[in-house]
């Protein structure tokens, strides 16, 4: 997915450097970000600026075209370079940077072809209380001409899809902000807005000298624009008051004339004839425009089908000599349902790391208001019904499969459904795909081992240690021992596949955290009302191997400190109980979001990981809250349990203790705490150790693996 931002500039040498530096140089769902200007015959040395800058391109227009002029130009230049979303923002930083990717979203998840930036016009105080009122007039206008509900229409910071961009023409030569949007609303095309922020104003504008030239302008480009897209509406509106206005002057000389008056009023039968004469021609200029309207339609459809042949014909130039992206697939059956959900996302996000070098698609169980098919973050998603009413698939979510069944035995006859439901999608749509990567040896590994394609497993933790008997543990062997490559998140993981399958080679390599999401910088000042105290956090789910209630007994020997315990679960009644007996303050804040998570742990002093093995033998996978708290610099106190043993160096990012010691737990909790040189050291150390597992790193040894295992191109009869 390529984004590319166009600015068009004129003379904008002064602030042109500004508006670049608050661009942003990543979004999650895009794998390349490139620059462009529209130089409109600038005098000063602008184009050196964006050169220096390391623009990608820059459009030259020899003399000064106008901002339309200029959009155009860019746009097309943004479609020949294959952009899949174009945004344009102006050169005078006018508009904020980073709210390009909230400007994207709608894009990228198929919601919207158009996305304009709404400003907060109330708030913005270099507007004048006139302009502000003339904004929101010209907004109102322009929504009843194209029949959209855009509430800031002459914003100039917007994106467009690639399709949409094709599909875009501007005839006025003053600006496109105002025609686009008629254009677009009257030919039915997926536009919407979303609230932007705007910065301090550098310098005044240019695009007009003054307020009525501003308005009449304005005026006539949304009248123009909707004579072409509503010829007959327009013309024969006009043409019909026209004709009523005669038929009533008519009547008035009807009534003088049956008065016996009529002679000193013929002048109000000429009028009528006039008024008349003039409505009925109008409404033929009318039909006439209707035609030529329709004619306008078929052009604008063979531009747009020229427009997309050049422009791939374009793009295929460009690949000359490269390689396209492979098609990888992955399976899970743990994936958040929808945008914002609290469901684990490490598989999103290890998607999203993948696309740089594969065409990506994931498929995950359907769950109730899932959406079937869509574009999550910028990865496409696919989920597959398993039951013949949706209200009851339920098996997955929220949580995992085992632990939902426990909650209600009767889910157990889901099980069948879901395995043979997944067996079929891949039978259909796997030759779609070039290799498959199987996350969870139970269901997916095993369903995957059914079909004759190259294929990478992971086992990450249960799939791995439980349900080790009978025909479950045959097919778990057969499911590795066909496998391409095999890996699993920990150390502990990898020995126990090894003890399953001794021959097969089991590489370890862990999810991810993408570090840049988390940081010092999202704390919060006494963001849980702790005052002056000190803020143990416990981020999972409230079930057995978690721990939560060994972290819980640790507070009686912890003083001055809060206890603050994020998520849901089985355990969630039992667990507030036993924190009720408890004389330290302890918080339930229930599930949060990725986003809302950034601030927790950015806020808390130390984060405790007190895992334990379950009484089944299920363990600790890998720990990713362990990697998103060092990623926020923090150091962690956590169990020896599972694949925590990989992450966690006792002493030097962190400390580790036995499994379900209260005591001991709280005993290094009180050292990080009172210690301010062992803290620091530990919180720099994590932070490191965050960054050996950042989602880059992790993306290129996947990517590394799955490469291999293409180029043998293993497959079994």
């Amino acid at each position: 997915m390529k984004l590319i931002i166009q600015i068009p500039c004129y003379n904008e040498a002064e602030t042109l450097e500004i508006a670049l530096n608050d661009l942003p140089k990543h979004i999650d769902g895009i794998d390349e970000i490139e620059y462009l200007i529209i130089n409109d015959g600038s005098k000063d040395n602008t184009v050196e600026v964006a050169k220096k800058w390391g623009v990608h391109y820059v459009v030259n227009f020899k003399r000064n075209k106008g901002l339309a002029k200029g959009f155009m130009a860019g746009l097309n230049e943004c479609l020949k370079q294959g952009a899949d979303i174009i945004v344009n923002t102006d050169a005078d930083n006018q508009y904020c940077g980073e709210d390009i990717e909230k400007l994207i979203r709608p894009i990228l998840e198929g919601k919207a072809d158009i996305v304009i930036g709404e400003r907060p016009i109330d708030q913005t105080e270099h507007f004048s209380p006139l302009k502000k009122k003339l904004q929101h007039l010209g907004s109102w206008v322009v929504r009843k001409a194209s029949n959209t509900d855009i509430p800031d229409a002459p914003s100039g910071f917007r994106a467009y899809s690639r399709e949409a961009a094709m599909k875009m023409n501007v005839i006025n030569e003053y600006t496109y902000t105002l025609e686009t949007i008629v254009q677009a609303g009257q030919n039915k095309m997926a536009i919407t807005s979303v609230p932007i922020r705007t910065n301090a104003e550098l310098r005044p504008s240019r695009l007009f000298s003054s307020m009525f030239g501003y308005v009449k302008k304005s005026m006539i480009t949304i009248i123009r624009a909707f004579m072409m897209y509503k010829p007959m509406k327009f013309f024969c509106t006009i043409g019909v008051i026209s004709i009523l206005i005669g038929i009533l002057i008519g009547l008035r000389f009807l009534v003088f004339f049956f008065q016996g008056a009529g002679g000193g009023n013929i002048q109000s039968l000429i009028l009528a004839s006039m008024l008349i004469i003039i409505g009925v021609q109008t409404c033929i200029v009318g039909l006439q425009a209707d035609v030529i309207a329709a004619n306008r339609k078929i052009l604008q459809d063979i531009q747009y089908k020229v427009r997309k042949m050049y422009y791939e014909e374009e793009m295929e130039k460009s690949y000359v000599g490269k390689e396209m992206k492979k098609r990888l697939l992955i399976t899970a059956s743990t994936f958040p349902r929808w945008e914002g959900d609290t469901e684990p996302r490490f598989i999103l996000d290890y998607a999203k790391s993948m696309q740089k070098y594969y065409d990506v698609t994931v498929l995950a169980p359907s769950s109730p208001k899932a959406k079937e098919k869509e574009i999550l973050e910028g990865v496409k998603v696919i989920r597959y019904r398993y039951f013949f009413f949706r209200k009851m698939e339920t098996l997955c979510y929220p949580g995992a499969i085992v632990p939902r069944i426990k909650k209600k035995k009767i889910r157990v006859i889901l099980v069948p459904f879901l395995l043979i439901s997944l067996w079929l999608k891949l039978l259909k749509i796997r030759k779609n795909y070039d290799v498959i990567h199987a996350h969870w040896l139970i269901p997916q590994g095993i369903i995957q081992s059914l079909f004759n394609m190259p294929y990478i497993v992971t086992g990450h933790g249960g799939d791995v240690t439980s349900l080790n008997f009978g025909i479950i543990k045959l097919l778990k062997k057969r499911c590795v021992k066909r496998a391409g490559a095999v890996t699993a998140v920990s150390v502990p993981f990898a020995n126990a596949i090894k003890e399953l399958v001794p021959e097969q080679n089991v590489a370890v390599i862990s999810m991810g955290c993408n570090v840049s999401e988390f940081g010092c910088e999202y704390a919060q000042k006494n963001f849980f009302n702790q005052e002056d105290k000190k803020v143990i956090l416990f981020v999972g789910r409230l079930a057995e191997k978690k721990g939560a209630s060994f972290l819980i007994s640790s507070m009686q020997y912890i003083d001055n400190a809060v206890l603050v315990i994020v998520g849901k679960g089985p355990l969630e009644e039992k667990l507030k109980k036993q924190a009720s007996e408890m004389k330290n303050e302890i918080q339930f804040l229930g599930p949060k979001t990725h986003l809302e998570l950034r601030s927790i742990y950015a806020s808390a002093d130390v984060v405790a990981v007190p895992s334990i093995t379950a009484k089944d033998g299920d363990k600790e996978g890998f720990g990713l809250v362990i990697l998103e708290a060092m990623a926020s610099g923090k150091p962690v106190v956590a169990s020896r349990s599972g694949g925590i043993v990989d992450i966690v160096r006792d002493g030097e990012n962190g400390f580790l203790v036995k499994e379900k010691d209260s005591k001991q737990l709280a005993e290094k909790i009180n050292l990080l705490l009172s210690n301010k040189d062992i803290y620091d050291k530990c919180a720099r150390n994590a932070l490191m150790t965050a960054k050996q597992y950042d989602y880059e790193i992790i993306a290129e040894q996947y990517a590394d693996l799955i490469n291999n295992v293409l180029q043998k191109g293993k497959k079994y009869v």
